[in-house]
Order: C-alpha cells, then sequence, then structure tokens
C-alpha cells in the first residue's frame, strides 16, 4: 500500500546524496585550483622575479609546492580557528574580498 511513498523516499535520499557530493566535488576542485594558482602566482611572478632572479627549475617547483602546503595550513588553521569559536570572520573576509574585487572592476566604469 505504501510501497510508492518508500520507493519515493529512496529515490529523493538518491538524489539528495548526488546533490551533495556535485558540492562537495565542485568545491574541491576550486579550492585545489585557487590554491595551486596562488602557489604558482606567487612564486613565478613575485619570487622569481623580484627575490632570487637565478632561480632554477627545480627551486621554482620546491616554492611553488611549500607554498602550495603554506596555503593549505592557513586554510586549515583558519577553519579550526572558525569551528571552535563563534567568530564569523570567514564570512566577513569573503565580503571585503569581493567588494574589494567589485571596486577594481568598478573604477573604470565611473
Amino acid at each position: 500500500m505504501y510501497d510508492w511513498l518508500v520507493k519515493l523516499f529512496l529515490l529523493a535520499l538518491f538524489f539528495g546524496t548526488m546533490v551533495v557530493i556535485l558540492v562537495l566535488s565542485a568545491s574541491i576542485s576550486t579550492l585545489s585550483s585557487l590554491v595551486l594558482a596562488s602557489g604558482s602566482t606567487l612564486t613565478l611572478d613575485f619570487l622569481a622575479d623580484t627575490v632570487k632572479k637565478d632561480m632554477g627549475e627545480k627551486g621554482k617547483l620546491r616554492t611553488i609546492r611549500l607554498l602550495i602546503v603554506f596555503f593549505i595550513a592557513i586554510s586549515v588553521v583558519l577553519a579550526l580557528i572558525q569551528y571552535t569559536s563563534n567568530v564569523t570572520f570567514i564570512a566577513q573576509l569573503m565580503g571585503i574580498s569581493w567588494g574589494a574585487l567589485a571596486g577594481a572592476f568598478l573604477a573604470p566604469f565611473l
């Protein structure tokens, strides 16, 4: 009598689980590319050009890897601080960064 209800519940549970998995995989992919781009940009555009001009390819690769680990460590520390306290500074940092980004692109239009 209620077989359709169980099937509907299982179908909703399956699709809900798939949506959560897809959102998590998209977040992980975005964060991975963000950390990689940050490490390589800082190394190739800043450190290799200004601090150490004779940096070899192995040195650049090593520096990129160290910066990736550093950025991941900063992210973990910020997440743990956010989790253990009632401070919501990640949302505030996101608001400031999006505001700065919008301001950077808004200036040519004024």
